[in-house]
C-alpha cells in the first residue's frame, strides 16, 4: 500500500500539470486511488492534510475543489532575496564566503552546527554541505546566512552552482524536492568576533535566526529535513511569519527594528 504522502504528492502534481485554477474540481478519491493503485484510505488521509493546509476544499457529497485562497508553494515563499525585493524594493547582492563539504566545527561559537547535524540526521564522521553567504542590501552588509544540507539528497555537482546568483531554494526544488514547511526561532544577542568582522559592526546587537526547512521528495512523496539555516541580521526591519502547528494555533512573529510582537490566532482567524 502506498503511503499517504506519496498520494499527496501525486495530487499536487495533478493540480500543477493540469493548471487547475481556484474552484476547479478534482477527481474523486476513488479515481485517485485507481491512479495510484492503492486503497482509498491513503487518498482520504492525503486529502485531509491538503484541506488542513488550505490547498483544497472538501464539500459535502464528496466533491473536492482547488481552494479559493490557495497559493503555490514555491521558492518565493521561503526566499530572503525575493522578500527583500518584494517588500522593500531594494537591491540584493550575495557574496559566497563558503561552499564546501565538511564536518561541524568544534567551537562553542558554532554550537548551531551540531544542531544542524542532528536535524539533518547525520551520524559519525559524516559531513554536510555548507553554503555561507553575506547578503548586502544597497551595498551594505545586512545579513550573514549559513545553510547546511545533507549531501545524500543532492548530486555530486551540487557545489558547482553559483550561489552568488542562484537561489538556493530554486536549486533544491530543481533537484526533485518541493520545499513545504519551515520552523524559525529568533533571539537577539551580541555578535561573535567573526560576525562583527564580516558584517562590519562592533558591539551592536544582532538578530539570530535558526531555521529548519522540510521538503517533499517528489519521487516518493516523503517529507525530509532538507536544510538547516543559521543567520544573523544587523539592525533592520523584519517581518517573519508563517508557522502552523498541526490543526492548532497559527503563530506569527513580527519584528520591526527593536519592537517585537508575537501573535497567536486560531486557524479561523489566520490572516491571508
Amino acid at each position: 500500500m502506498l503511503k499517504w504522502r506519496t498520494v499527496e504528492a501525486l495530487i499536487r502534481r495533478h493540480i500543477d500539470a493540469h493548471g487547475l485554477a481556484a474552484g476547479a474540481p478534482l477527481p474523486s478519491d476513488r479515481e485517485f486511488a485507481s491512479i495510484a493503485r492503492c486503497s482509498i484510505q491513503p487518498v482520504i488521509r492525503a486529502m485531509e492534510e491538503l484541506a488542513r493546509r488550505g490547498r483544497v476544499r472538501r464539500r459535502r457529497g464528496g466533491t473536492t475543489l482547488v481552494a479559493e485562497d490557495v497559493l503555490a508553494v514555491d521558492e518565493s515563499e521561503f526566499s530572503f532575496s525575493h522578500g527583500v525585493r518584494q517588500t522593500y524594493g531594494q537591491s540584493l547582492e550575495n557574496r559566497v564566503l563558503e561552499a564546501i563539504l565538511r564536518p561541524p566545527i568544534d567551537d562553542p561559537a558554532r554550537a548551531f552546527e551540531q544542531q544542524a547535524r542532528n536535524y539533518l540526521g547525520l551520524r559519525g564522521g559524516e559531513g554536510f554541505y555548507v553554503i555561507a553567504r553575506l547578503r548586502l542590501i544597497n551595498g551594505k552588509p545586512r545579513a550573514l546566512h549559513r545553510s547546511y544540507l545533507n549531501p545524500a539528497h543532492f548530486p555530486r555537482g551540487f557545489l558547482g552552482h553559483d550561489f552568488a546568483k542562484e537561489s538556493l531554494i530554486r536549486v533544491i526544488n530543481a533537484n526533485g524536492y518541493q520545499v513545504d514547511r519551515r520552523r524559525t526561532e529568533l533571539h537577539a544577542r551580541l555578535p561573535t568576533h567573526e560576525e562583527e568582522a564580516t558584517l562590519g559592526i562592533e558591539g551592536l546587537p544582532v538578530l539570530e535566526a535558526r531555521q529548519e526547512l522540510e521538503a517533499i521528495q517528489m519521487d516518493t512523496g516523503t517529507l525530509v529535513p532538507i536544510e538547516f539555516m543559521q543567520a544573523c541580521y544587523v539592525d533592520w526591519r523584519y517581518r517573519i511569519a508563517n508557522r502552523r502547528e498541526g490543526s492548532g494555533n497559527y503563530i506569527a512573529t513580527i519584528m520591526d527594528g527593536h519592537d517585537h510582537e508575537q501573535l497567536q490566532q486560531t486557524p479561523a482567524e489566520t490572516p491571508d
